[in-house]
């Protein structure tokens, strides 16, 4: 067994703390029909037998394989009933979702429907220039998150879908230092943006984002643009990217911004969500 905090983990279990309270299995990409398998995902298994016993400190986050609608949307329609469960979904990799087209509407039901936990958390950047200096990750990362965030915010899906409560890995990526530019292109009428819809300064006010930014400033922004209620602590332990020496990390950071990241805004939310925490 591995411990990680006070929660036993079986051998291979990887638990990444994202948003402060959720725990999360290795990314799946499935490459079969989940939803007509006789063979339920061990990794679903592993997620829903560990987090019970911790209710109020640990909520399985299933990983939905989001190039496959039609499976994701039946497995959010099978598991999100369930209490204290959230998913998480990972855009980018080679068949490049875009999660704006129709085929996901059926998902974003469902998974308003049960007022759904949604972490964004990238999945690997395709771009054949990024192979080099770690920039798959360093840059890849964070321009997959700002795709998907696009064409959410830019598809009305947050506000169609009220429910969700979605939240962005890594600061939400480059979409804080974006935001302005799309708000930009909303207020200048540019080609195939929808006015009718919540401006994108509005729209983001509905996202949470972790705090894994690495730099006072960024996290300042990152609460500028999605609220200071909206940021949450994340660590991605036990990867190198994280904050792995978190006092050492965020001993720059106002003590006030802690204090919501760390206590205020995740019992908000885990309140919202009608867990004691």
């Amino acid at each position: 067994m591995v411990r990680v905090g006070r929660v036993d983990c079986p051998p291979g279990f990887r638990s990444g703390f994202s948003a402060g309270f959720a725990a999360g299995a290795p990314a799946c990409r499935a490459r079969y029909n989940l939803a007509k398998s006789s063979r339920s995902s061990p990794f679903l298994s592993v997620c829903l037998r560990y987090a019970p016993p911790h209710s109020g400190r640990l909520i399985a986050l299933p990983h939905l394989p989001i190039d496959h609608a039609d499976v994701s949307a039946e497995l959010a329609k099978k598991y999100a009933a369930q209490s204290e469960v959230g998913f998480s979904i990972g855009p980018g990799g080679v068949s490049q979702p875009v999660l704006s087209e129709p085929a996901y509407e059926p998902l974003w039901q469902a998974l308003d429907d049960n007022a759904c936990f949604v972490m964004i958390h990238p999945g690997a950047c395709c771009d054949g220039r990024l192979n080099a200096f770690y920039l798959e990750n360093l840059l890849g990362n964070p321009h997959e998150t700002s795709v998907a965030v696009a064409h959410l915010v830019f598809a009305n899906v947050p506000a169609r879908y009220p429910n969700i409560k979605f939240c962005l890995s890594h600061g939400g990526g480059n979409v804080p230092i974006l935001a302005g530019r799309w708000q930009r292109g909303y207020d200048s009428d540019r080609p195939g943006i929808n006015k009718n819809i919540d401006a994108p300064l509005q729209m983001l006010k509905r996202f949470y984002a972790d705090s894994i930014v690495h730099n006072p400033d960024a996290l300042a922004l990152s609460e500028s643009v999605f609220g200071e209620d909206h940021i949450l602590f994340g660590s991605d332990w036990p990867f190198p990217m994280g904050l792995i020496d978190v006092e050492d990390q965020l001993s720059g950071t106002k003590p006030e911004i802690l204090e919501r990241m760390f206590t205020i805004n995740p019992k908000q939310l885990l309140a919202s969500m009608k867990i004691s925490a």
